[in-house]
């Protein structure tokens, strides 16, 4: 299939099994409403027989009615039974092309094609159901429309590339054992399990349980030995089973992580049960995030995210290529720094120290709330107090380290934030793809002579933003002013105050 072919083409029909699966998760709110009405009963065959056939018809007739062409000025999609939808995106504006594979593509032999633009998530074009003859055909087309001198490298296919790095299964426990995924999935479920008393009951109650064995506890219940074996015990068992789950979240996102330098775009191919194939041109790079957290360093590992122009739905940011490198060693991330960032030596940069009153003011909006925090604890008894006296020295004294620790860097090339403390990051913006730039001042900050500084970038998510640290304002609008003058797009700068 040519790219200048003119006809519209269906999807192969191997490919209705999948709009079946899309179609049953369009019915499930009426299939649940039907539930709890008591229209419907899960112990009856009727039940199944209806979603089932529902499923295949509905299923069938969106197959049906979806078609798309590679015309030669644009990508045409036409889909939709009763609202019917024609998207078309030129192909000058293709950003990306991602492809997944779940266990049912891998079954059916085809694969999830989205096209992706840089104008946002209702460009997108998805191809639900692509076989990879026609996926490699798009994709050698598209690299030679995006950048011909490569179309030879390209037509050879990405998997003939060496890669650039691999990640083993070792790798992949080490980058579990590091990240903080399990404790979030988990306490999200803690959280919904909690909305309902009849579920969190169980759990509750299977905790109680545990009691049994501690003899001291269950003699004595005021004992704090027992108390402090009991919950002890209870917590370890709580860091293990999220640290598992954790490297189970790893394994499953990054199984067969290889990240491929295919002239100016990279590639990752990466899942254990889903399989993607993502891609980024590295000159619509918006920025570049280097991270070594305590648990990072203790491990002698770094991790790098990038955030691209393309923007996709938030219900679908896995698609997304931002984690070119999981976790790696510092030696991979200086060698990977400068492929995404080229002709930025950003090692020979000057950097400066945040003034003393940006400290000042990180202290005058955080103690009174510490003091506020405190005196609460301490209507509970003088325990509760020092233990909350205790985290907010702590606090305080790492918004020291932080901000002693901080660096700041503006060249020709583009601005780095530069952040060294128990968990070092670095943030780098080249200027060119500063889109926004904003100076803000709130009252504490006039009065102390501060200003913040906002930049940002195309594409979505949190990486689309990078707010600096307070600086003072003279300062602040002489950065202002560098990156306007230095930017080859200059953007609107508002400077109030």
């Amino acid at each position: 299939m040519h790219p200048s072919d003119t006809a519209e083409h269906r999807l192969p029909p191997r490919a209705i099994p999948l709009f079946a699966v899309h179609a049953v998760r369009e019915l499930l709110p009426i299939l649940i409403v039907a539930l709890v009405s008591g229209r419907l009963d899960l112990e009856e065959l009727g039940f199944w027989l209806f979603a089932g056939s529902a499923a295949v018809v509905l299923g069938f007739l969106n197959w049906y009615t979806t078609r798309f062409a590679f015309l030669p000025e644009h990508v045409s999609l036409k889909s939709g039974l009763l609202f019917r939808e024609h998207r078309q995106l030129p192909w000058a504006r293709i950003q990306n092309l991602s492809v997944t594979r779940g266990p049912l593509h891998r079954l059916l032999g085809i694969s999830h094609l989205r096209i992706e633009s840089a104008s946002g998530a209702g460009t997108e074009i998805n191809l639900n159901g692509m076989t990879a003859a026609q996926i490699d055909d798009l994709r050698q087309r598209f690299d030679a429309l995006q950048a011909p001198a490569a179309s030879a490298a390209a037509s050879a296919g990405s998997d003939a590339l060496p890669p650039f790095k691999q990640l083993g299964t070792g790798e992949l426990v080490r980058l579990g054992l590091i990240e903080n995924r399990g404790l979030i999935v988990i306490g999200a479920a803690f959280g919904v399990l909690a909305q309902s008393e009849e579920l969190f009951r169980p759990l509750w109650e299977a905790i109680e349980s545990l009691e049994a064995w501690f003899p001291k506890l269950s003699a004595d219940a005021s004992d704090p030995v027992g108390q402090a074996l009991f919950w002890g015990s209870l917590l370890i068992a709580w860091l293990v089973v999220v640290r598992l789950f954790s490297i189970g979240l790893a394994i499953w996102t990054h199984h067969g992580f290889a990240l491929r330098i295919d002239g100016d775009r990279l590639r990752v191919e990466e899942g254990l049960a889903t399989t993607r194939q993502l891609s980024a041109r590295i000159p619509r790079i918006q920025r570049v995030s280097l991270r070594e957290s305590v648990l990072h360093r203790l491990a002698g590992r770094a991790a790098i995210r990038i955030a691209t122009a393309a923007q996709v739905a938030l219900n679908e940011t896995g698609t997304q290529l931002r984690d070119v490198l999981p976790i790696g060693t510092p030696t991979d991330a200086r060698r990977l720094l400068p492929v995404l960032l080229p002709g930025w030596d950003w090692r020979q940069l000057g950097f400066e120290r945040l003034p003393p009153r940006a400290l000042a003011r990180a202290y005058l909006t955080r103690i009174p709330l510490w003091i506020l925090a405190i005196t609460g604890a301490g209507l509970h008894g003088a325990a509760a107090a020092i233990a909350v006296s205790t985290l907010g020295v702590l606090h305080l004294l790492l918004l020291f380290l932080d901000h002693y620790n901080a660096r700041l860097g503006v060249d020709h090339h583009g601005l780095i934030l530069l952040r060294v403390g128990l968990s070092r990051r670095a943030e780098f913006l080249p200027k060119t793809r500063i889109q926004a730039r904003s100076l803000s001042q709130g009252p504490l900050d006039r009065a102390l002579g501060l200003a913040r500084i906002r930049l940002d970038v195309a594409g979505g998510g949190a990486m689309s933003w990078l707010t600096l640290p307070p600086l003072e304002q003279e300062r602040a609008r002489e950065i202002l002013r560098q990156l306007e003058l230095s930017s080859t797009s200059p953007a609107p700068t508002n400077t109030p105050g």
